[in-house]
C-alpha cells in the first residue's frame, strides 16, 4: 500500500502556514494556504462557457529564480475595460474599500514571499483570463 503524504498540492491541505510540496533545491517547500482555490473558483463562476463548456487550464514552470504558477480559462466574456479593472483592483481594493480573493492572494503572497513574488493578469491564449503567481526562489529554506 502506498501511503500519500502532505496536504495535496499548492491549494490548501494540512500544515502549519501552508502546504508542503517538493519545491526542488532553493524553493521554500511550502505555500501559502488556499491559494489556487479561488483563482479556480473565479473561472467557474465568472467564465462565459463557449458552448456550455469551460476549459481550465494549469502549468507550474520552474526557473533558476522563480516558481511560476499559470492558471487560464477559455471564458468568453472577458473584455479589455474588465482586464484592466481586475489588474487595478489585485493591488487595491475597490472603491468601495471591498478585497477580492485576487487582492487577497496577491497580499499573502507578497507576505509569505516578499516584494518579488507577484500576481499578474492577462489574456489567456484560451480566449479568457490567465492568472500567474511567480514565487522567487530563496537562497535558503526560510520556511521550513
Amino acid at each position: 500500500r502506498r501511503r500519500r503524504r502532505g496536504g495535496g498540492g499548492l491549494g490548501g491541505g494540512r500544515g502549519g502556514r501552508g502546504s508542503r510540496w517538493r519545491g526542488g533545491r532553493g524553493f521554500p517547500g511550502h505555500a501559502p494556504r488556499l491559494i489556487l482555490q479561488p483563482i479556480y473558483e473565479n473561472a467557474v463562476s465568472y467564465a462565459q462557457r463557449s458552448e456550455g463548456c469551460l476549459l481550465v487550464r494549469t502549468a507550474f514552470l520552474t526557473s533558476p529564480d522563480c516558481l511560476t504558477i499559470r492558471i487560464e480559462d477559455s471564458g468568453t466574456n472577458l473584455s479589455d475595460e474588465k482586464l484592466s479593472e481586475l489588474r487595478a483592483r489585485v493591488s487595491d481594493a475597490d472603491a468601495d474599500g471591498n478585497v477580492t480573493a485576487l487582492h487577497s492572494i496577491h497580499r499573502r503572497l507578497s507576505l509569505f514571499y516578499g516584494q518579488n513574488a507577484r500576481l499578474s493578469l492577462s489574456r489567456s491564449s484560451l480566449g479568457g483570463l490567465c492568472v500567474e503567481l511567480n514565487i522567487p526562489r530563496f537562497g535558503g529554506s526560510q520556511h521550513e
